[in-house]
């Protein structure tokens, strides 16, 4: 079996970490908090993810929020230089796009991920000390 690791929890590392997973590696995932404190922690920012993102997500089984997200059927766009506007455009999508609180990203797929049976570490230290990094509950 091949042992795997991936430094962060976040948009790459994470859904590499449960494509591997489910391929039948030994995948650890060392990141600097766990789901609980991802959750319950500030917002960081929201993204918007569009179809491509969306497809790749439903198809790797991460899509865990498609009937609650919010939908985006377009986007505008306004560039003001000098208070006067330089550049001005709109467009509409022909899917719609997603807009999803990281926070709510990354714990919950953190969770599945250590529910799936992989490893979390967390790169916090116990002593100032210690470098070594500690095992954490998702």
């Amino acid at each position: 079996m091949r042992r795997i690791r991936i430094l962060g929890a976040g948009e790459c590392g994470l859904p590499l970490a449960h494509r591997l997973l489910a391929g039948g590696a030994e995948v650890t995932v060392i990141t600097d908090r766990d789901s609980e404190a991802i959750l319950s922690g500030s917002v960081t920012s929201t993204q918007v993810k569009f179809p491509p993102t969306l497809d790749l997500e439903s198809a790797a089984g991460l899509d865990c929020w498609r009937s609650a997200a919010p939908q985006i059927a377009g986007i505008r766009f306004t560039m003001v230089v000098d208070r006067a506007v330089a550049v001005q455009w709109s467009g509409r999508f022909t899917r719609p796009a997603r807009s999803v609180d990281q926070r709510t990203v990354f714990g919950r797929w953190l969770r599945a991920f250590a529910d799936a049976g992989g490893s979390c570490r967390s790169t916090r230290r116990r002593s100032p000390r210690s470098t070594a990094a500690q095992p954490i509950t998702t």
